[in-house]
């Protein structure tokens, strides 16, 4: 039961980080606002009650556990309060959103350039928008592929072939075969390209939109 529980925690949690692009240094801040999520979402075993639910008909919760869950990983304006700033500085401090304080009531959000964590519900989310964006995302753990990467992929790969050619005037076939939704060769139909050359020694490089090489 225990182990089911972890991976059930770690499940939420990986998804959470791989949905917000954040680094996995912010590992132990997504298991913990993983945990929180799961106690708030129901359960068929609590009759699709939440874990807070029950608790809650046998104890009085803090104020600190009924804060409004945000998406992990989005962009959070701070308010900063006149003691904390100039006249002249801004009245706001963009920060990422990295869960819910846990000795006091508030949302835990990261500047990332003064390396300070602020816990207050004065905050501003825009949640439609990750602070790390993908044109800066890391590698996934999980495919070892960045994200413009997948992108290329469903918006149509693109390969190349290098031949160099040994003797003048050969005639060089290459066969080139669709790829299919999965990427497995076969899936779609085959076609011939050929090409000549003049020089030997010469290397040719062919672009195959939307397939890849045989």
């Amino acid at each position: 039961m225990a182990e089911r529980k972890n991976r059930h925690i770690l499940e939420t949690a990986r998804a959470l980080l791989i949905g917000s692009k954040a680094p996995g240094r912010y590992w132990d801040d997504v298991v913990v606002t993983a945990v929180y999520l799961i106690n708030r979402m129901p359960s068929k075993v609590l009759d699709f009650k939440t874990p807070l639910q029950v608790l809650s008909q046998h104890v009085t919760l803090p104020s600190l556990l009924l804060i409004k869950p945000c998406v992990f990983g989005c962009v959070a304006f701070v308010h900063l309060h006149k003691n904390q700033r100039t006249k002249l500085e801004p009245c706001a401090v963009r920060c990422i959103f990295l869960g819910y304080g846990t000795n006091k009531k508030g949302y835990r959000c990261y500047d990332s350039n003064k390396k300070r964590v602020y816990v207050i519900m004065d905050v501003t989310f825009v949640e439609s928008d990750n602070f790390y964006s993908s044109q800066i995302s890391t590698t996934s753990p999980l495919q070892r592929e960045t994200w413009d990467e997948e992108q290329k992929w469903w918006d149509g790969p693109t390969g190349e072939a290098v031949v160099t050619i040994a003797s003048p005037t050969e005639a060089v076939v290459i066969h080139v075969k669709e790829a299919g939704p999965t990427g497995e060769a076969g899936d779609g139909s085959t076609g011939e390209a050929v090409v000549t050359v003049a020089s030997p020694t010469e290397a040719v490089v062919i672009h195959a939109e939307e397939a890849i090489m045989a």
